[in-house]
């Protein structure tokens, strides 16, 4: 599954190049423009994540940056599961604030993981498991970790209380309409 994931990753940036490239003001196709790679990546991830929760009956809504803390947020909560998301892992080390982020996270009753496409310096695996934990941190380019991934938010999400922000917002219905934040989608 991750190599479709992967496969879609690449396809949707090529995308949204060309769709930047096509608007009218545009001269040229930009290489690089910051943080689109990250945006398409959360994206693709959040469209086949849910499509993997809908088979297994899990329909939890979605906030998309999510606050964690001050001007910090999570890439989306689904659920109850705040996920950072990273096309090819981190680059520094960021223990410090992901620990901030992780305890701020988990007092909104929510659980953090970290999911990459890639990660190939074995460092910062072991990085990422020290601040989320062996089993809330989820490396796309390892065979198993695509199957984990979904079997742990199916898990948590069977087993949880009702999302604490929602509850407080009055948006606790679990449906399709309870999708609530900044960016609100619909399907």
């Amino acid at each position: 599954m991750s190599q479709t994931i992967e496969a879609d990753y690449y396809s949707a940036l090529e995308e949204a190049r060309n769709a930047l490239a096509s608007l009218p003001f545009a001269e040229y196709a930009p290489d690089k423009v910051r943080g689109l790679s990250g945006w398409v990546f959360e994206q693709v991830l959040l469209r086949r994540l849910r499509a993997a929760l809908a088979n297994k009956g899990v329909r939890p809504e979605v906030i998309y940056q999510a606050p964690i803390s001050g001007r910090a947020t999570a890439d989306f909560v689904i659920g109850s599961v705040a996920i950072e998301a990273k096309v090819s892992g981190a680059y520094n080390d960021s223990r410090p604030k992901y620990r901030r982020y992780r305890k701020a996270v988990e007092s909104k009753g929510w659980n953090y993981v970290y999911v990459t496409l890639e990660e190939t310096y074995k460092p910062n695996v072991r990085k990422a498991q020290e601040v989320f934990g062996r089993n809330r941190a989820f490396f796309l380019d390892r065979p198993r970790d695509w199957a984990r991934l979904v079997s742990t938010v199916v898990s948590i999400e069977r087993n949880r209380p009702p999302n604490p922000l929602l509850l407080r917002t009055g948006h606790h219905q679990r449906s399709k309409s309870s999708i609530i934040g900044a960016r609100r989608r619909t399907r």
